[in-house]
């Protein structure tokens, strides 16, 4: 954030119900709106992170991004 990012949190009960999540529901972080980094999680401990560098995915992850971006909390205003 001090370098000028600007973090949203969007807990899962506030998604729409008729949204399907891509990525088979894992958690991922977009970066400069081309990388994406997924969560890998076993038993609901994250076991790793994986780098995606392919525009179709980077594609799919924009689009969610900027449909569900007015919906997310500023890290700031944040509290779970």
């Amino acid at each position: 954030m001090e370098a000028g990012e600007d973090i949203r949190w969007l807990p899962r009960h506030t998604v729409p119900d008729d949204l399907v999540f891509p990525f088979g529901g894992k958690d991922w972080w977009l970066i400069d709106d081309r990388l994406l980094a997924m969560g890998h999680t076993e038993a609901g401990r994250v076991t790793g992170h994986e780098i995606i560098d392919a525009p179709k995915g980077s594609h799919e992850a924009v689009a969610l991004r900027n449909a569900l971006w007015p919906l997310a909390i500023p890290h700031g205003e944040y509290r779970p």
